[in-house]
C-alpha cells in the first residue's frame, strides 16, 4: 500500500511516494527525508541509511538526508557521527544538519554553570568540524538563535541555554565555538586536483612521482619550500602534509591553495590510494585516485610542461637552449619523473649522497622521431629519490633544430610537445 510499501521498502512506501510527487512538482526541488536521533551510528540511523541506499539504488528520487541533532551536554560520539555522515555522502547524497542545539540543565534562574557552557561550546564546534570535513555536507542549521525563543524550556523541564545568544541577544560560549569552527574549518580536497608535477597531466600517481596538489583551502600564507633533514626531505611544512594511504609524503613547497609532494614508494603494486591533506593538525576529507606503475614526465625550463626540455649538454653541464643547443652525437643529461619504482627500490625522500645509485629498467627515447640511446636511468647524487636523470645520446641522423623529445617507460610515454635544441 501507500503507507507500507512492499519487500525490501515495507514501511516507508509512503516516503517512496512523497518523493515521486514532489519530484513530478517540482523536478528541481532538493528532496531530502529529515529526522531525529540518527547523528550517529546506531539502530535507528542504520535504519534510514538501508532506506537511503535502497532508494538511491532503485532511482527513487532522493536528494539528501537531514540530520536534525538536537543534543544534550554528553554528546561526545564524534566518531560515529563521522561515519555516519560518510556513509551518506559515499551515495552521493548531501547531509544537512537541520536543527542543532545542544541543551543545558539550568537553576531556578535559568543559568547553566560555567563548566557545561564550556562543554556545550566544545560540542558546537565539533559538530561542525566534522561536518565540514565532507564537501557534501553543505548545510548546518541551527534551532534558533537566541535563548529568548527556544522551544527547549518548554520541552524539557529543568533544561535550557541551548543557542549561541543568551536571551539578550549576547554571544555565548557556544557562539565561540561555532566561531572557532569555521575558522579552522577542515581543508577541503578534489582528487583532480593532484597531477603530475612535470607535466600537469592527471590520471593516477605513480611511485616516487613528483606531483602538485591545487586547490588545498588551508596552509602556509606564504610558499615555504622543501627542507632536508639527514639527506631526507621533510614530510611537513609548517604543518602542511599530503598523506598516501596515510605515509606522509616528503614535501617539496607548500602555500595554501598549492603544495608539491613526492608520492611515497609505498603505493607500488597497489591498485589504488588514498589521499588526505592535513593543514595545522586538521585533516581533509578523503579522494581515492587510481596507482599506475609508471608515469613518465619531463621537466621543462618553463615548468609549463611543454618546450625546451630541463636538460644539460654533458659535455658543458650548461642549460641545454635554442641558444646553446647540444650537438649530435653528444650526451643530454634530461630531468623527469614519474618512472614507478627503482632498483634498489626508491627510498621516501632520500636525497641521493653515493652508490648505488637508484635506476630504472626499460627506459627509451625518441628525439625528432629517430631512436636516440639510453645511456643511464636514475638517480643522480644531490637528487632526491622520484627525480630521475637520464643520459641519452643524440642520433647522428637527427636534422638540427628544436625537437620533439619522447621518452618511454615500459609502455607509458611522457608528455608530448617537450624538445631538445640540436645543432
Amino acid at each position: 500500500s501507500v503507507w507500507t510499501g512492499s519487500g525490501a521498502n515495507a514501511s516507508v512506501g509512503y516516503l517512496e511516494t512523497a518523493l515521486k510527487t514532489a519530484r513530478a512538482a517540482d523536478p528541481n526541488a532538493l528532496l531530502f527525508i529529515n529526522d531525529f536521533n540518527v547523528e550517529t551510528t546506531g539502530t535507528k540511523a542504520d535504519a534510514l541509511y538501508r532506506v537511503a541506499q535502497d532508494f538511491r539504488g532503485r532511482g527513487v528520487p532522493l536528494d539528501g538526508v537531514g540530520l536534525q541533532a538536537h543534543l544534550t551536554v554528553s554528546f561526545n560520539n564524534y566518531t560515529g557521527l563521522d561515519a555516519n555522515i560518510k556513509r551518506f555522502t559515499d551515495l552521493g547524497l548531501q547531509v544537512h544538519i537541520t536543527e542543532l542545539d545542544v541543551r543545558l540543565a539550568v537553576d531556578a534562574n535559568g543559568n547553566p554553570s560555567i563548566s557545561d557552557q564550556l562543554i556545550q561550546s566544545q560540542i558546537y564546534e565539533n559538530v561542525i568540524k566534522t561536518c565540514l570535513k565532507y564537501p557534501l555536507c553543505n548545510s548546518i542549521q541551527v534551532w534558533g538563535v537566541t535563548d529568548k525563543y527556544s522551544w527547549i524550556p518548554g520541552a524539557f523541564t529543568g533544561f535550557g541555554s541551548a543557542l549561541p545568544l543568551d536571551a539578550n541577544y549576547t554571544p555565548k560560549q557556544a557562539y565561540t565555538g561555532i566561531s572557532n569552527a569555521f575558522l579552522i574549518a577542515p581543508p577541503v580536497i578534489n582528487g583532480a586536483g593532484l597531477i603530475d608535477g612535470a607535466s600537469y597531466a592527471a590520471g593516477g600517481v605513480a611511485p616516487g612521482e613528483i606531483v602538485v596538489f591545487f586547490g588545498p583551502t588551508y596552509g602556509p600564507s606564504s610558499i615555504v619550500t622543501a627542507q632536508v633533514q639527514n639527506s631526507k626531505v621533510v614530510t611537513s611544512l609548517q604543518d602542511t602534509r599530503v598523506l598516501f594511504d596515510g605515509v606522509p609524503a616528503p614535501m617539496l613547497y607548500a602555500v595554501a591553495g598549492q603544495v608539491s609532494a613526492i608520492v611515497p614508494f609505498s603505493v607500488a603494486g597497489k591498485s589504488t590510494t588514498v589521499v588526505q591533506y592535513q593543514a595545522n593538525g586538521i585533516y581533509s576529507n578523503a579522494v581515492t585516485l587510481p596507482v599506475v606503475a609508471t608515469k613518465p614526465a619531463i621537466f621543462t625550463l618553463n615548468q609549463s610542461g611543454k618546450g625546451a626540455a630541463a636538460a644539460l649538454d654533458a659535455g658543458s653541464f650548461k642549460a641545454i637552449t635554442s641558444a646553446n643547443p647540444v650537438a649530435r652525437g653528444g650526451i643530454a643529461l634530461v630531468y623527469m619523473t614519474g618512472a614507478g619504482q627503482t632498483t634498489p627500490a626508491g627510498v621516501d625522500g632520500q636525497i641521493s649522497t653515493a652508490a648505488p645509485l637508484p635506476q630504472v629498467n626499460g627506459v627509451t627515447a625518441t628525439i625528432g622521431g629517430v631512436n636516440a640511446p639510453v645511456l643511464y636511468a636514475g638517480g643522480a647524487v644531490g637528487l632526491v629519490h622520484g627525480g630521475i636523470q637520464l643520459n641519452i645520446q643524440i642520433p647522428s641522423t637527427v636534422p638540427p633544430g628544436d625537437q620533439l623529445l619522447i621518452v618511454n617507460v615500459g609502455s607509458q610515454s611522457s608528455q608530448t610537445g617537450v624538445t631538445i635544441a640540436v645543432r
